[in-house]
């Protein structure tokens, strides 16, 4: 008969066959939480379930009893509100903050206190060690100072003459000034009446009316004494085109 090959390992009978590998599950975090979740998300779901039908239960209050008379309860006595001082915060810091500058005001009044004490140098060992000092006469002659002349004092000088002959030339000036308005003001005035007594026909400002026309007698024509007019003949170009 034929060999059975299939249960035969090629490499030799004498190695024996192992068993299939069977894959297992793989135990995965997520698969857990999401099996947490969803027991998680179905006992909440019962509780809420739970609290709805609780609420749709009717519940009302017990009958009150009208045939007792209510008595008010007596108060229990009081005592009085006792107020006590706040402590805040701010009032220690500015505490402290008037003892820094308390100290601070002190440490200054003793550095200026210090500062005003008088220290003086130790007098040097010839003032009280050996011959005193003499002054010694000078024998030569006094100096006797040179006249001279500042440059500010001529300056100064300069600037008086400066002044004063512009004030002359200023005065001057006014008075040519007021020279010239009178001299012209005068002139006007002699126009102004030389117009005044020259009849209108010369340009002037004097009226004088003429007599009243004597109309009796009517308008009366006077002959001309001019002679009589010559007439000539024209010298027109016609007459020159017809010869």
């Amino acid at each position: 008969p034929m060999p059975n090959y299939a249960q035969v390992h090629p490499l030799g009978a004498e190695i024996a066959l192992k068993p299939l590998t069977e894959p297992e599950a793989p135990n995965l975090a997520s698969e857990t939480r999401g099996a947490r979740y969803k027991e998680m998300l179905k006992l909440r779901r019962q509780q809420e379930r739970a609290e709805e039908m609780k609420k749709h239960e009717f519940k009302a209050r017990n009958m009150p009893n009208f045939q007792a008379i209510p008595q008010p309860q007596a108060k229990s006595p009081t005592q009085l509100t006792v107020m006590e001082p706040f402590h805040l915060e701010s009032e220690k810091k500015h505490k402290l903050a008037m003892q820094r500058l308390m100290v601070k005001q002190r440490q200054l009044e003793q550095e200026a206190r210090e500062l005003r004490e008088v220290k003086a140098r130790p007098l040097p060992a010839s003032t009280y060690d050996g011959a005193a000092f003499t002054v010694q006469a000078c024998d030569k002659s006094l100096v006797a100072p040179d006249e001279f002349e500042l440059a500010t004092d001529v300056r100064a000088r300069e600037r008086r003459l400066f002044d004063e002959e512009q004030r002359q030339r200023m005065e001057q000036e006014e008075y040519d000034r007021k020279l010239y308005e009178e001299m012209k003001q005068k002139e006007e005035d002699q126009a102004v009446q030389a117009l005044r007594r020259a009849p209108i026909e010369e340009g002037g400002m004097s009226f004088l009316a003429k007599p009243k026309p004597d109309l009796s007698r009517g308008h009366v024509v006077k002959a001309s004494s001019a002679p009589l007019t010559v007439p000539e003949s024209p010298a027109l170009q016609t007459k020159a085109r017809a010869r």
